[in-house]
């Protein structure tokens, strides 16, 4: 078996180094393509993505997936592989819903069947084992006899020619190889605290109420955060005329440019003294209000006027205690995951990975790192999770390219 894995390519955001849109509108190969090209090789079995892949957050499907249609053409064209295996992030999110709507409402209604739950979790299972019950898996899909095509035929097939094939995945893929070892793949929005915000609350708010494990399983994982993964994947990429409003804005406060916020803020202030609180020149009740909305508008324009880093961008982010801290308990609901796996496709994987491998921070950790961020999830063992990533194919970021093959085992390729 032979494997290529990447992540975080966001087809749809302009600055994206692999497939891109020109000032003419025309989609052309990156400056990037011939590097991910040549470290990837020909006649993979597998093209991993980790998520991030289609960035319908930041643009409107038709644009990100006609952008995607001209990578998945050249990848075809080059010989990198026919298959794919898909993991969604945190930016493509909605391409997964799209794909539990499709194959547990959309199609029983055509087919005039019962509809289904959604579940929200499917891990996939890459197992390069001479003993391997199946090459690959789907964890809660049912398998056709067919043993070339046990999956496939949903939606995403159609943006490839007929020889590539979709195999879609969430939010967790595990390889096993040769050797027997177990490596989680993940995108990783779950271990950031804004998409898992729900996960980590509502069991603390609830209680017993909510009737869930501790560890979460996944899938409570999926379930719980769901909304604003549904709404944060799509909800401003979609918008409309409001889309390249809140995309500057973005810029603007990333980059520490207060100008256009500040007349928002002052419209936004105008608005809610005019329709809510309508402060009356006789009470001082209402003056104390407006002086204390006044107040805070100057507080966040005094704050807007500095760059500001999203914390998954901060240099030390993978290694600060609290986020291997996220990490581990994450990690501790994917072992869950594995044993739910081998009780229900007898499969005997190795409950403890000791990798870790995710996309989403856009900072590349390369297998031959001399100290990769690390983790003990088990109290009083010495046993230890070593985690990498793989970066983002965005201007100004380094990717890494993570390749697996049989007899040679698991390496990675920078490309900065």
């Amino acid at each position: 078996m032979r494997i290529a894995i990447i992540s975080d390519t966001h087809f749809g955001d302009f600055s994206s180094q692999l497939v891109t849109v020109d000032t003419s509108g025309q989609i052309q190969l990156g400056s990037r393509y011939a590097a991910f090209r040549d470290a990837a090789g020909r006649g993979n079995d597998y093209l991993v993505l980790l998520g991030d892949i289609v960035d319908v957050a930041i643009n409107e499907y038709k644009i990100a997936l006609d952008i995607f249609k001209r990578f998945l053409s050249q990848v075809h064209k080059d010989g990198i592989a026919e298959r794919i295996l898909y993991i969604p992030g945190n930016h493509d999110y909605d391409l997964w819903h799209a794909i539990e709507y499709q194959a547990n409402i959309i199609n029983p209604i055509i087919e005039r069947k019962p509809t289904k739950q959604f579940r929200m979790s499917v891990p996939a299972v890459l197992d390069d084992r001479q003993s391997a019950k199946y090459e690959i898996l789907l964890g809660n899909v049912t398998r056709r006899p067919d043993p070339k095509e046990p999956y496939g035929y949903m939606f995403l097939d159609s943006l490839c020619d007929e020889e590539m094939r979709f195999l879609v995945g969430f939010p967790n893929a595990y390889l096993i190889t040769d050797t027997g070892e177990c490596i989680v793949m993940t995108h990783g929005q779950y271990f950031q605290v804004f998409w898992s915000l729900i996960s980590e609350w509502a069991p603390k708010v609830f209680q017993a109420d909510l009737r869930v494990n501790q560890p979460l399983s996944i899938k409570n994982v999926v379930e719980l955060n769901f909304p604003l993964s549904q709404l944060s994947s799509s909800g401003v990429g979609q918008a409309g005329p409001l889309t390249d409003v809140t995309r500057q804005m973005q810029y603007d406060f990333k980059k520490g440019i207060p100008d256009r916020l500040r007349i928002y803020l002052d419209n936004f202030c105008k608005k809610m003294c005019a329709e809510i609180l309508k402060p009356k020149w006789y009470n001082p009740f209402d003056w104390l209000k407006k002086g204390a909305l006044n107040r805070i508008k100057k507080s966040i324009l005094k704050g807007l006027s500095k760059p500001h880093l999203a914390p998954k961008e901060e240099e030390n982010w993978g290694a600060k205690p609290e986020t291997l801290k996220k990490i581990s308990e994450y990690y501790l609901s994917a072992c869950d995951e594995i044993r739910w796996l081998n009780s229900s496709y007898d499969m005997n994987i190795p409950d403890r990975p000791n990798k870790l491998i995710f996309g989403h921070t856009h900072k590349p950790i390369a297998l031959q790192a001399l100290k990769p961020p690390s983790f003990k999830p088990f109290i009083g063992t010495p046993f230890e999770v070593r985690v990498f990533n793989t970066g983002a194919w965005l201007e100004g970021k380094g990717a890494e390219l993570f390749l697996y093959e049989t007899g040679k085992g698991l390496w990675s390729v920078p490309i900065n």
